[in-house]
């Protein structure tokens, strides 16, 4: 059985946002759902994310994954079906990929599978308050026993809570009690690091909710069971302790080949997912959208969310500067606002600076993005260092200005917001001028400042060109860097 270790998390990220799993879910369909409506979701490899406003339908989503796919008798978590109208499992289509091939799960498909949830706002305080009303509470653990953790389930719920306990002992109670909604659930008794003693009926709810996902950890390790829920799983934790969630997620998906799908507002459950991997669920006119994070993070910003930074990519001019911010858009991995740009002046000022600045600086990394007529000159100078090239073997100016040639007036028109008659007068004022200089001036007579001219305009072409092989290459060096 594989252990969690500290010193092995960015690899468990790495392997497990590009993860193709056994059981896998590709797509899911809500059919007249009064909530949902008609939404659908495209998935596929690695973790994935739902967000979105209050309201908007979330959690129904969640548990109507469970209702469908969850075992009506003894599921692995000991959790019962979620029962209101909306959540009738007549609403929800599954595509899943299982032994190889994609099946259509229905509420009336027989399956083998079984699916875990996590979704502490709700279910801790309630198992507590219903621990404590237990009369009979000696009389239960005495039937069922106790256990010990040993060290390496010890060192792991030391990681997830941020403290150290001299002893844990669990009874895993499997009772019916009529309404509760577990047939299943752990009593645990703690010693701490400073020898006190204490059980889950006093602990607070942070650290009762990191006990209780660690004891689903263990249930899904030495299961069958392929498919994880977490529905706010950053309730009542501090910051450090959601990172730390999230890691054992991606523990979970690289070491016990498990599929999670996570349905949060928290920067910090986020942050190491895919953002072709995060959904906002959105409402457009009269139905509701998934609107996948790398192309549309406008719709993750609404919702307070930001992207951390993950480095400083250094740029010639504005013009490398637009390609970078678009390649960084269209990537798997980032969001243009995962990174500072910086204007370098020329390329040999990038080298400059890479030759003098570490290659990361605590995981912070420093990319140089030269210019496609460079290749040959950087490839030996920085076989160490972080960097790559623009699309094709030219310029910035080069590629943009036979393709902003091309144009017809309309489109041009069209392109940056400005009546055809603008445009047709700046097109006279630039004829003749030099090609560094021919953009830039285009910029200036229709009014717009030339990051905008340059973003609009590398926005457009990567959009025709995104197939090019040098283009690929482009976004392949910066998903490539971490």
């Amino acid at each position: 059985m594989s252990s969690f270790r500290l010193a092995t998390i960015s690899d468990y990220w790495r392997a497990a946002n590009k993860k193709n799993f056994s059981v896998q879910i590709e797509e899911i369909q809500i059919n007249n759902c009064p909530v949902l409506k008609d939404l659908k979701i495209i998935l596929g490899s690695g973790i994935h994310a739902i967000c979105g406003t209050n309201g908007i339908g979330k959690s129904s989503l969640i548990k109507l994954i469970f209702n469908l796919l969850a075992k009506s008798e003894d599921n692995v978590s000991g959790r019962k079906k979620f029962i209101s109208d909306h959540l009738n499992a007549n609403h929800i289509t599954i595509n899943i990929l299982h032994n190889t091939a994609v099946e259509t799960i229905t509420v009336a498909t027989e399956h083998d599978l079984d699916i875990c949830i996590f979704d502490p706002c709700y279910i801790v305080p309630y198992l507590q308050n219903f621990i404590k009303s237990l009369n009979d509470l000696d009389d239960i653990t005495n039937a069922h026993g106790f256990y010990s953790y040993d060290q390496d389930r010890l060192r792991r719920l030391g990681y997830l809570s941020g403290h150290t306990y001299q002893s844990v002992e669990c009874c895993d109670i499997e009772e019916d009690f009529s309404t509760f909604p577990l047939s299943k659930f752990p009593y645990l008794k703690v010693v701490n690091k400073h020898g006190a003693s204490y059980d889950c009926r006093t602990m607070g709810l942070g650290e009762f909710s990191l006990f209780y996902f660690d004891w689903l950890i263990e249930i899904l390790i030495k299961s069958n069971c392929k498919l994880l829920l977490l529905e706010e799983p950053e309730s009542f934790l501090p910051p450090n302790c959601q990172h730390r969630v999230s890691d054992i997620v991606a523990f979970l998906a690289r070491e016990y080949d498990i599929q999670s799908i996570i349905c949060s507002h928290s920067n910090y459950i986020l942050e190491k997912i895919n953002r072709n991997n995060i959904y906002s669920v959105r409402q457009v006119e009269d139905k509701l959208e998934a609107l996948k994070a790398n192309s549309h993070f406008d719709s993750i910003k609404v919702l307070g969310l930001t992207a951390s930074k993950k480095g400083i990519i250094f740029c010639e001019d504005d013009a490398a500067v637009a390609f970078a911010k678009n390649l960084v858009s269209i990537s798997n991995n980032y969001v243009e606002d995962n990174f500072y740009y910086h204007v370098s002046g020329s390329n040999g000022n990038i080298e400059n600076i890479l030759k003098a600045l570490p290659k990361e600086i605590s995981h912070f990394k420093l990319f140089g993005l030269f210019d496609g007529d460079c290749r040959q000159r950087n490839t030996a100078n920085f076989s160490t260092k972080s960097f790559g090239y623009l699309p094709t073997n030219d310029s910035p100016e080069k590629i943009l200005i036979p393709y902003f040639n091309n144009l017809s007036l309309k489109e041009k028109s069209t392109l940056f917001s400005k009546p055809k008659l603008t445009i047709s007068i700046a097109l006279e004022a630039i004829d003749g001028f030099e090609e560094h200089d021919y953009l830039n001036e285009f910029f200036k007579q229709i009014q717009i400042d030339k990051s905008t001219g340059f973003y609009i305009l590398t926005d457009a072409y990567l959009k025709l060109n995104q197939s090019l092989r040098t283009v690929k290459e482009s976004i392949k060096s910066i998903d490539d860097l971490y």
